[in-house]
């Protein structure tokens, strides 16, 4: 999966609100854990680990020093928030 900060134009694109904040999952394998935990082009990550995420740098850190083998993401996705856990080396 990889990630980028969002801009008024990605904003457009998939119809995120100006309120939401975090990184834009730009591209996920079809093959990795994080799309068969839902993650889709599009998604939002707001938080990781309860931690919140501004940007796609901040995910990457946030990721990078979590402990343990998954992470728990909080991801605005098409209106709505949940939370989907994810292998650690899918974020990034």
């Amino acid at each position: 999966m990889s990630v980028s900060d969002l801009d008024t134009a990605t904003r457009h694109q998939f119809n995120i609100p100006n309120t939401v904040r975090g990184a834009l999952v730009v591209s996920v394998n079809e093959d990795a854990p994080a799309f068969q935990a839902g993650l889709r082009e599009g998604d939002v990550i707001q938080e990781i680990n309860r931690h919140p995420a501004q940007s796609a740098d901040e995910a990457i850190t946030l990721s990078e020093k979590a402990k343990g083998k998954s992470v728990l993401l909080r991801v605005w996705s098409r209106g709505g928030s949940r939370f989907v856990v994810v292998a650690k080396d899918q974020v990034g």
